[in-house]
């Protein structure tokens, strides 16, 4: 289960941009990527899974609810895994 994220100290939102502002390597479905981001959803926005319906995401093999997709945050070498629903038969 996740636990709520604490507030940020000053000092913590000034190291929380500064990490922001540099590029973050993480894989998504077995590809690497390195981008400026610092959340899940910045994640997801930087590789094209922008508001998709039927969509699940696990983090380091943690399924994280869709609610949590902005708090969520991404650091170096995280793994992320989205699973997009397909209609057929």
């Amino acid at each position: 289960m996740l636990k709520s994220l604490p507030s940020l100290s000053k000092k913590e939102k000034k190291q929380d941009k500064e990490t922001h502002d540099q590029p973050m390597t993480f894989t998504l479905n077995d590809t690497l990527y390195d981008f400026p981001i610092s959340t899940l959803s910045e994640a997801l926005d930087a590789c094209g899974f922008v508001n998709q319906e039927g969509v699940a995401i696990a983090v380091n093999q943690q399924v994280i609810p869709k609610e949590l997709w902005t708090s969520t945050p991404i650091e170096q070498g995280y793994s992320i895994l989205v699973i997009v629903a397909t209609q057929g038969g």
